[in-house]
């Protein structure tokens, strides 16, 4: 049992009585009553009689692992070097840190941290389920629920339910859910002041009604650069070269992306001289899109 991690009574100094006797084999202990008392966890019977005298002949450390009404349950007998004694009815029984609690405890912190405080390596964890990091460095995880990095290098991740990242070098994730993404080195917000970027306009998709325009990029007068648009109702996805009016749209996977604005029948993206980018739906019914852009530009 080094390895469990024993829980301390509610309130300190608790103490209770036996409700019977005892054999010295029993792994049954009833008491008087389990209230404030945790399991799993130790105790000691014996150690004084009803008038407080010391009984160091008659004292004994037991541990548990569950409670049952008023019963604790797979009592380990004779615990921390202890000998397994009978026990008369009303014996006190006091709930204490023991040096198998301290040692168990020890054993779990150790085997986590090294000795000056710091998170030892893990070696390729199979599943992590929710993960606060600061500053990892080579590490391969195979499955993460949720993760919040800080100040990390990372050499995998086979899968990632959800993810938020700062100041992160990271070689590869096979299959990602859902990621945000904050000050990594070339992706920042669109909304950002960086000189250069390479950014999604949102976090998830965009919807737009029939005939609705939006300004994704904001006051973009000094944009240059490309712009990847996929239209995921109909899976049409285009590249577009900005630079000034009217853009390009070098090539795309279908037919209902226009560079034209209330052109007919089609998503159109175009740049209005003094205004912004403009994204419009013209294609007769709601449209979703994700946007995604390579850009210079002056302050947003």
């Amino acid at each position: 049992m080094a390895s469990t991690f024993f829980l301390a009574p509610v309130i300190n100094f608790l103490e209770k009585s036996l409700n019977g006797a005892i054999t010295a084999s029993a792994t049954t202990v009833t008491l008087n009553n389990t209230t404030n008392v945790k399991a799993p966890g130790y105790c000691v019977i014996d150690r004084v009689n009803s008038a407080g005298t010391a009984t160091p002949n008659s004292r004994e450390v037991i541990s548990f692992t569950g409670i049952s009404g008023n019963d604790l349950t797979g009592v380990t007998r004779g615990a921390d070097g202890s000998t397994a004694r009978a026990h008369n009815d009303a014996a006190i029984v006091e709930f204490s840190p023991t040096t198998g609690m301290w040692n168990s405890l020890a054993t779990i912190v150790s085997s986590g941290l090294t000795g000056d405080g710091y998170l030892k390596a893990i070696a390729s964890p199979v599943t992590i389920a929710v993960l606060h990091a600061q500053a990892i460095i080579n590490l391969s995880i195979a499955s993460i629920t949720r993760a919040e990095f800080t100040q990390f290098a990372l050499s995998s991740i086979a899968s990632l339910a959800r993810g938020e990242f700062r100041e992160m070098a990271l070689v590869s994730i096979a299959t990602v859910q859902k990621l945000n993404v904050i000050d990594t080195l070339g992706v920042v917000p669109s909304t950002g002041t960086a000189q250069f970027a390479l950014d999604a306009t949102f976090q998830s998709s965009v919807t737009l009604a029939n005939n609705a325009t939006i300004a994704p990029f904001g006051n973009t007068n000094n944009f240059s650069g490309s712009v990847l648009i996929t239209d995921i109702t109909d899976g049409n996805t285009g590249l577009y070269l900005v630079g000034g009016t009217p853009t390009k749209l070098v090539s795309q996977t279908q037919t209902s992306l226009s560079v034209t604005q209330d052109n007919a029948t089609t998503s159109n993206f175009y740049f209005v001289l003094g205004q912004s980018l403009y994204l419009q739906n013209k294609i007769g019914s709601t449209q979703a899109y994700y946007l995604i852009a390579q850009r210079s530009r002056d302050q947003l």
